[in-house]
């Protein structure tokens, strides 16, 4: 229970940090008023434990302000590519270990958490270096990357807690290539709203 108020003080923390950075990097006074009552509604899943939206809003609202921060706003694309490597995959790394936290997972297979972080770290790390040369708004960089983080962190959360199946792969793989879908559709609406 002690690891569990510490998990939730920290998630807060650091949505409440996501959020100011999505705030300050974002034009769209329609998008900080979404995210706002986003950002509500995590707070209200994390007191009833229930923090896996929360984990998603702050995997998405890192990713935009890595790709914000890192090669748009302040350095353009002059940033090294390393860094954002470096944030990206601990990034993954950490809100894994801190999904197995806050589900307060204790199983069989602990010492296999490395292995399955490092495997999450790799997924995210290549589609990192995919997207970077892509000239499209950094929200759907990191709605791309989220998709990635989910369903990694989907199939191996079910893994570890010996609940993967066939028919959670396919609806695991039926989201993403839907949320994807819409992604690539809207690719230029998302640039109508800075406006």
């Amino acid at each position: 229970m002690k690891n569990f108020f510490k998990s939730k003080t920290v998630l807060s923390l650091l949505l409440i940090l996501s959020f100011i950075g999505f705030y300050i990097f974002e034009v769209s006074l329609i998008l900080k008023i979404a995210m706002f009552f986003l950002i509500v509604i995590s707070f209200f899943m994390i007191n009833i434990k229930k923090s896996d939206f929360a984990l998603m809003l702050l995997a998405f609202l890192a990713y935009y302000n890595i790709y914000n921060f890192l090669f748009i706003r302040p350095f353009g694309y002059n940033f090294p590519i390393g860094l954002g490597m470096v944030l990206a995959v601990l990034l993954a790394v950490y809100l894994f270990y801190f999904g197995l936290i806050i589900k307060e997972s204790t199983h069989e297979n602990e010492e296999l958490w490395s292995y399955y972080a490092s495997i999450i770290g790799l997924i995210i790390l290549e589609v990192f270096l995919v997207l970077v040369p892509w000239q499209i708004d950094p929200k759907n960089k990191a709605m791309i990357l989220l998709v990635a983080f989910y369903l990694s962190w989907g199939l191996v959360c079910s893994r570890i807690e010996n609940v993967l199946s066939l028919k959670k792969v396919f609806i695991y793989m039926i989201l993403s290539v839907m949320v994807l879908s819409v992604t690539f559709i809207t690719i230029n609406q998302w640039q109508i709203l800075k406006g």
